[in-house]
């Protein structure tokens, strides 16, 4: 993108190309449940969540998020959470890789699964129509 005139370096990326950001939450079936576009490209995505109304409402507790169920032929109750990567703040209902490259073979093994799973919101903007 071409920065707006007098901008500086506020849409100025860690890329080091000028950018706004797009932020977009999807579901298991492809369906957006969620978009925040325009926030320049300085903002890091974690920010960007941070201060978006969807981050808010889920802080505030008010999106709905169905109570923590066990697993099927399981006993411990897991929350419903959103995957994001490195950029991302964790917290009760948001994952994330482990850190470092010094892991655990179970860290490991999670860290290798988790990507598969981002792969839905990034498939959603490259899936064709049905």
């Amino acid at each position: 993108m071409v920065a707006p005139p007098n901008s500086g370096s506020i849409f100025y990326n860690y890329k080091g190309t000028h950018s706004i950001v797009l932020l977009a939450i999807a579901d298991a079936e492809y369906k957006l449940v969620y978009t925040d576009v325009g926030r320049n490209g300085r903002i890091s995505d974690g920010g960007v969540f941070k201060r978006c109304s969807f981050a808010q409402a889920l802080r505030e507790n008010k999106l709905g998020i169905p109570v923590p169920e066990s697993l099927k032929n399981r006993i411990t109750p897991i929350p419903y959470f959103l995957i994001g990567d490195d950029a991302f703040a964790m917290n009760a209902n948001l994952l994330k890789p482990y850190p470092g490259t010094q892991l655990t073979g179970l860290h490991r093994i999670f860290n290798y699964r988790l990507p598969r799973t981002r792969r839905i919101i990034e498939n959603v903007f490259g899936k064709p129509e049905v």
